[in-house]
């Protein structure tokens, strides 16, 4: 293996300069260049084929999965790789797959794990699949313990190892008051929230998408740079607005996520925890600007020094070749005191799609208590485990029974899934499967939108779901353990239909959850049904109100006419 030059930046820096293959998730031209070597080449689903003079600069791959043996067979002998990059998350679209066949050192580069469907089993099993040396995470640092619990020896991490400098000259009077650069679509619902909540509080908010050269000039000409993590991650973002010399307002990370390992909030940016707390920093901010000045000098002039692309190839090459690490991206040591489990056990599966499920439900919601009293009597620590591996997740609390009692329900009537439009306050119960009567018991009385059924086989997730079925819930993947309401019509009616059930309920709530379902309500059948139920409890009005419509829809509806005639015998009317 070569060395390359010393760097402009440090002259007495020298770094390897490996013939590198970089299978990757966008375009050639998303990334910096030289990323990790002058001689590489880039491959992947977005990358075209361009040959050079002497070789290929970029080969396109199918998406997914891909042999990766073909790829390099393609390539001349002189750019045949010494090291070969993979950077893979859970879309699935770049897994390059026959990596054990090729020479060489091979890193896996770990992409988002803090969204989609199934981010870490995964990526875990990818990884496991395949011959890599050493495992690299960039931007989702609290996920690095999850591989060292899945047996992966070698687990670094970078933060921003891929990112691109723009850096900007800092302008003596930024022009811009306030903006956002970035996306604010289906997959970032927390971020909207937050953002509307600048707007309504009267804040010169800007908006906007741009490409990374425009960015970095609104970066610098803003008087403040907001930043709004999808989901409690270390994004690109901090590094290319302190790069740019702007001052960046960013969302305190859990101490896990690593933000306060490389840069100090009040000295090198400013962190918020609160859509309100933001409010009130912006206006300070806006209104003290001397103060935001020497903030963004001191957040450039610290992220130059420790965190340049040159720092970062630096500190790739020390890990990957010499096993050498800064203390301050150790995290080979940390271990969150987990039930030691085996990485393919359903144990280890199951826990880790609890997990998943409460980062997907963290997205929409800006608190999620968890419920999970007695859980443990049944499930051998499932809800201690769980409650350790949330604590990177900034919006999620566990609900304390050593307090007494849980935290009062939430005013939810009915089951309603989350929805990406809406950012709510919201719960989610631990069932304890096999004890039919007391999941039972917790399904009639649900704080929330969802329920976490973490069963031990196969045969228990089949009757589990069957049952959960009954009360109109299914699971958001199949196989999975987190069920949402498929049919809140089903769930009213088996929680109000069974004595037992009903009579633990507060006759506020089941006033509320009656008048919740006339929305729901389509045909004289069911109209009739939930109006006997009503009648059941002494909702008088409620009843009345569901036979005229159900008369409205069916004027030869015996039941209803009778319904209707008792009513008003009964009222003397």
């Amino acid at each position: 293996m070569t060395v390359s030059a010393p760097t402009p930046s440090n002259p007495g820096l020298r770094l390897p300069d490996p013939v590198t293959l970089f299978c990757c998730l966008a375009p050639p031209e998303y990334y910096r260049r030289p990323l990790f070597s002058e001689r590489e080449v880039f491959c992947g689903p977005d990358c075209p084929t361009v040959e050079t003079g002497d070789g290929f600069a970029s080969l396109n791959t199918p998406p997914g999965e891909y042999d990766l043996t073909a790829v390099v067979a393609r390539l001349p002998a002189h750019q045949r790789p010494e090291l070969i990059v993979v950077k893979a998350d859970a879309t699935r679209r770049n897994l390059p797959r026959g990596l054990d066949r090729l020479p060489g050192t091979k890193v896996l580069l770990v992409g988002d794990t803090h969204h989609f469907a199934a981010p870490l089993r995964t990526l875990l099993a990818y990884g496991a699949m395949e011959d890599f040396d050493a495992v690299m995470l960039d931007h989702t640092r609290q996920h690095a313990y999850l591989f060292l619990e899945a047996g992966f020896e070698r687990v670094y991490w970078v933060p921003a190892v891929d990112y691109a400098l723009r850096r900007r000259d800092i302008p003596p009077a930024p022009d811009r008051p306030l903006t956002f650069v970035g996306q604010i679509g289906a997959f970032h619902p927390w971020r909207r929230h937050v953002l509307e909540r600048l707007s309504a509080a009267g804040l010169p908010l800007l908006g906007m998408r741009a490409e990374p050269e425009r960015a970095a000039d609104v970066y610098a000409a803003s008087q403040v740079t907001l930043n709004v993590s999808l989901n409690g991650d270390l994004n690109l973002r901090v590094f290319e607005a302190l790069g740019a010399g702007g001052f960046l307002v960013t969302d305190a990370l859990s101490p896990d996520a690593g933000l306060e390992r490389c840069f100090t909030p009040g000295r090198h940016l400013a962190t918020y925890r609160s859509p309100d707390e933001l409010v009130e920093l912006v206006r300070h901010y806006l209104d003290h600007p001397d103060e935001a000045m020497a903030i963004r000098r001191a957040g450039q002039a610290h992220l130059l020094a420790f965190h340049s692309p040159q720092v970062k190839r630096a500190q790739f090459f020390a890990a990957v070749f010499d096993d050498r690490v800064d203390p301050a991206l150790e995290v080979r040591g940390e271990r969150r005191g987990l039930a030691p489990l085996p990485a393919r056990s359903i144990g280890f599966r199951r826990r880790l799609a609890a997990y998943e499920a409460l980062q997907r439900l963290q997205l929409t919601a800006s608190r999620l208590t968890v419920h999970a009293a007695g859980q443990d009597e049944t499930g051998g620590g499932f809800a201690a485990d769980l409650r350790a591996m949330a604590r990177d997740l900034p919006r999620v609390v566990f609900a304390d029974p050593d307090a007494g009692s849980e935290p009062v329900a939430l005013p939810m009537p009915l089951p309603l899934p989350p929805s990406a439009d809406r950012v709510r306050d919201d719960a989610v119960t631990l069932l304890p499967w096999p004890d039919r009567a007391e999941t039972d018991r917790r399904m009639a009385r649900l704080p929330g939108a969802s329920v976490l059924c973490p069963t031990l086989s196969s045969r228990d997730h089949a009757e589990a779901a069957a049952h959960l079925a009954g009360w109109g819930f299914v699971p958001t993947e199949p196989g999975g353990i987190l069920f949402q309401c498929a049919d809140a019509l089903r769930y009213a009616g088996r929680s109000l239909s069974a004595p037992a059930l009903a009579a633990e309920l507060a006759p506020e709530l089941r006033h509320a959850r009656l008048a919740a379902l006339e929305p729901m309500l389509r045909t004289a059948e069911q109209l009739i049904g939930v109006a006997r139920l009503a009648a059941r409890f002494g909702e008088t009005s409620l009843t009345e109100r569901f036979l005229l419509r159900a008369v409205g829809l069916d004027r030869q509806q015996p039941d209803a006419l009778a319904g209707l005639a008792r009513l008003c015998v009964a009222g003397g009317r």
